[in-house]
């Protein structure tokens, strides 16, 4: 948006008249507002910008503490969206807010609800950007402090820029902005005074809160694609809450990076009882510059829970897709890697045998069997059919030995499709 856009706003109060005002002048509206100075005509803005309303990111978490179960609830409305799609991205708006609420309980008085408000006075290229992840609750001094940080998206082509804190402890609210620069857009530093900067809070929250920021600061910047290493690039982003492993209780993140090398790293969450994210497990493995990583969420072992599989590279002209597979192991809480199934080529899921089955295409095309043995695939038949109808049939012992069950000329199949099952033959 450009920042001299004219917007002509109507507003209905006794009569209908036309306002202008420009960007400029929703800023110093927003600010007021903030600061609990609102006039009759900023309750006008608000009251028309309504329509601009177009989502929201919602996030609701419980948590309990010594004094019982307490309820956070956040809303963002009009979120920063980042995609690989160009027409789902927004960076800019004319309306971007955020409204928290804590529900708390506490024996020294009633339950009561704490609410905090804040306008982003600079909508253009500056929407709020929230990840749930970095939301952090830490018991200080035996009372439980609540810490929201987020970042503006767009913020990587200046090298001044600032992420926003939302703190709620003890029945009191805090907002603060903390400053950053940069130096040919990477390389940030905290620029305030932290010490000075929280100077009115109590010192065992000042104290926490310094470290909370200084350890989380990098993590908040990459999630809008700004990274510590100026020649690092961050290309794509996935992360899943909803479908791997234990639905809601777990979270996967993938970010895939170009640099001086290109490379993913993926960090495996478990919900606590705090209802808080801790990472559990990190990854990091090389990656080709041809393909995306398309991260998908299936469930390859038939356990009920979700399973990870990220592109790693792709051979036969794209015709054989080389992933790496995550199988969820509930027992562990954690991801186990299958440190061989980027050998094999399009796995998929085998219903009818309940195995794993690997297509791969070559001067023929050939299906193979396979079953997960501890952290690795391990074969136990395969059906090649080649385009002069060559078929040839094989099974596999404990050792990975072969043996030719059949071999014909059969010309019943397609040989461009897999087998569903080799024991009768079926595609």
């Amino acid at each position: 948006m450009n920042k001299y856009l004219t917007i002509i706003l109507l507003f209905i109060a006794n009569n209908i008249y036309a306002q202008e005002i420009d960007v400029n002048d929703l800023e110093i509206s927003f600010n007021r507002i903030n600061s609990g100075q609102i006039l009759p005509s900023d309750h006008q803005t608000l009251e028309y910008l309504r329509r601009y309303e177009n989502d929201s990111l919602i996030i609701r978490k419980m948590f309990t503490d010594k004094n019982g179960t307490n309820k956070l609830e956040i809303k963002v409305v009009n979120p920063c969206k980042q995609s690989e799609n160009i027409d789902e991205i927004r960076v800019d708006g004319i309306i971007n807010y955020i409204i928290i609420r804590l529900q708390c309980k506490d024996r020294s008085r009633p339950a009561s609800t704490d609410t905090l408000t804040y306008y982003n006075p600079n909508v253009p290229m500056s929407l709020i950007h929230l990840e749930e992840s970095n939301i952090t609750l830490k018991t200080i001094a035996g009372k439980q402090a609540v810490f929201i940080p987020f970042a503006y998206c767009m913020s990587a082509g200046d090298d001044d820029i600032r992420i926003a804190y939302i703190v709620f402890y003890d029945h009191q609210k805090y907002f603060y902005h903390i400053n950053l620069r940069g130096q040919d857009f990477a390389n940030y530093k905290i620029v305030d005074d932290l010490d000075e900067k929280f100077k009115a809070l109590p010192p065992k929250l000042k104290k926490g809160f310094i470290q909370l920021v200084q350890s989380q600061c990098d993590t908040i910047l990459q999630s809008i694609g700004i990274m510590p290493d100026d020649n690092l690039y961050l290309k794509q982003y996935y992360a899943d809450s909803t479908q791997v492993g234990r639905k809601g209780y777990n979270k996967v993140e993938l970010a895939h990076y170009i640099g001086d090398s290109v490379f993913v790293r993926i960090r495996f969450y478990s919900k606590t009882p705090k209802q808080t994210w801790t990472m559990k497990q990190e990854f990091v493995f090389e990656k080709d510059l041809i393909s995306d990583c398309d991260m998908q969420i299936a469930d390859f072992n038939n356990d009920g829970f979700g399973d990870m599989t990220y592109a790693s590279a792709t051979a036969a002209r794209g015709a054989n897709e080389i992933r790496r597979l995550f199988i969820y192991d509930k027992k562990k809480d954690e991801l186990i890697f299958l440190k061989n199934s980027d050998k094999f080529s399009n796995l998929s899921y085998n219903k009818t045998l309940n195995c794993i089955t690997e297509f791969s295409v070559y001067g023929c095309c050939a299906t193979t069997f396979l079953t997960i043995q501890g952290d690795r695939l391990k074969p136990f038949a395969s059906v090649e059919l080649c385009e002069d109808g060559e078929l040839t049939v094989r099974e596999y012992d404990k050792s990975g030995k072969e043996k030719n069950v059949k071999r014909e000329i059969n010309h019943e199949f397609d040989p461009s499709s897999s087998f569903e099952n080799y024991k009768p033959l079926k595609q």
